[in-house]
């Protein structure tokens, strides 16, 4: 049985060739509601993506001060596993997402929860 041209049971779909761009899309919005986002290839396309935020903010959501974010930053980049870029040799630029991978990393799950409940409650 088809609708337009479509199966409507699971056997059926088997039968005919699986529309790639159609997964690839649905497969993108899942990872969207988890939260995902896709990398970004320069601070600029984060910044505007509202990914990189300061280091105010950031110690805001880790909940900490801003001289903890600045060292933990230093930590994380000579870790190899870096949570922003630093400009100048004074400002610091910090990606929310690996932010709160890096929190995840050092809290578990529920200081990773916390803190987003925490950017949540920023402003706009």
């Amino acid at each position: 049985m088809k609708l337009d041209g479509v199966p409507l049971f699971p056997g059926e779909a088997v039968k005919h060739m699986i529309d790639r761009d159609h997964m690839i899309t649905l497969h993108l919005q899942m990872l969207a509601e988890l939260g995902w986002t896709p990398p970004t290839s320069h601070w600029a396309h984060a910044y505007v993506a509202g990914d990189a935020i300061g280091t105010d903010e950031a110690a805001y959501i880790a909940g900490c001060s801003p001289q903890t974010i600045r060292r933990r930053a230093v930590e994380a980049a000579a870790a190899g596993n870096p949570i922003g870029v630093w400009f100048a040799q004074s400002v610091w630029l910090i990606s929310k997402q690996l932010l709160l991978e890096d929190i995840e990393r050092r809290d578990g799950r529920y200081g990773r929860n916390a803190a987003i409940s925490r950017a949540e409650n920023m402003r706009p």
